[in-house]
Formats: C-alpha cells, structure tokens, sequence
C-alpha cells in the first residue's frame, strides 16, 4: 500500500499533502525518504525543487589563478638538476623534479626507488628559492625545519636544496 502511494505521486504538491501524513521523528526529523529536514522545509516542498527557491542564490565564485613557474625557468631547473646529477651523482642515483604550482618538488631517486628530499617555492628569482625539507616523521614538508644535517648548504638556489638534501637523506 505504501509503495502504491509514493509511485501515485506525480508533482510536489502531492508530495507535501503525503509527507504530512508521515510522522516525523521529532521536529528535526527523519522521513521515510531517510533524509533529515524540518518540518517546515517538508512541508512546504522546498527541499525537493531544483532552485531551493527558499535560499539566496549564491555569488559566482571567481577562482584565482594559480601561479606557476614559467617555462623558461623549469628549463633551467632541468638543466641545473641535470649538471648536478652527472657531476655528484651516479646513474642509479639522482634527483628528478616535479612542479605543481609555483613550487618545484625535488625527489631523489635511489636505486629504483623514488622519495621526497625537499620543496622550492620559487619567488621570482632563480637564486631566491624558498626551501622546506620534506620530513618522513610528519610525512610532510617543513619550511620551518632548519636542524637537520646539511641546513648549512640551503642558500636559495636549487643546487643548495639538492646539496642539502644530500646531507639530510644521503
């Protein structure tokens, strides 16, 4: 009988009339629907027409752009990282990047495994990147961290960060 009358209705003002015959829980309550509303909000069918037409309508959000490194300077960067890598390093161990926003992420590679080393926000400046170790404890990275070995060699450049890292995580 009861699903006889909930397929019968055709528009919300048949709704209301038969969701005024089922008791709700408490004044904030339950309906059969499972979904909690007031009375008022049931009654009256707001909650179930497409606009809310009880609600402001809401400010079309405008979403900042998100800055990113330019081009010019992740080629730099790749070129940087490269150098570093042939001279300091060996090829089952080294340094890859990654970027996200206006920050460069520094991984180092170790013997078939990748893991985080250090965050670089760039500012504008190839020589004034702003560094944060990545810290396995936290599993995060920390710009406010400066006691860890190799702290000395952080300077703003991204050779720093990579020399650093070395230190940190060797």
């Amino acid at each position: 009988m009861e699903s006889e009358i909930f397929s019968s209705i055709t528009n919300q003002a048949s709704l209301a009339v038969t969701l005024e015959k089922i008791p709700l829980n408490s004044a904030l309550g339950v309906t059969r629907d499972g979904l909690r509303h007031n009375r008022k909000q049931v009654f009256t069918g707001s909650i179930f027409s497409k606009g809310h037409s009880d609600m402001k309508p809401k400010k079309p959000t405008t979403r900042k752009t998100k800055e990113t490194i330019p081009d010019e300077i992740k080629a730099q960067v790749e070129e940087i990282i490269r150098d570093f890598n042939s001279k300091v390093l060996n090829p089952d161990y080294y340094y890859v990047a990654r970027y996200k926003g206006n920050y460069l992420y520094l991984d180092l590679y170790k013997y078939g495994r990748v893991g985080p080393v250090s965050r670089l926000k760039y500012t504008g400046k190839m020589d004034d990147w702003e560094f944060a170790i990545y810290k396995y404890s936290d599993e995060r990275y920390d710009p406010d961290e400066w006691m860890f070995p190799g702290s000395g060699h952080v300077d703003g450049t991204v050779e720093g960060a990579m020399r650093a890292g070395l230190k940190a995580y060797p």
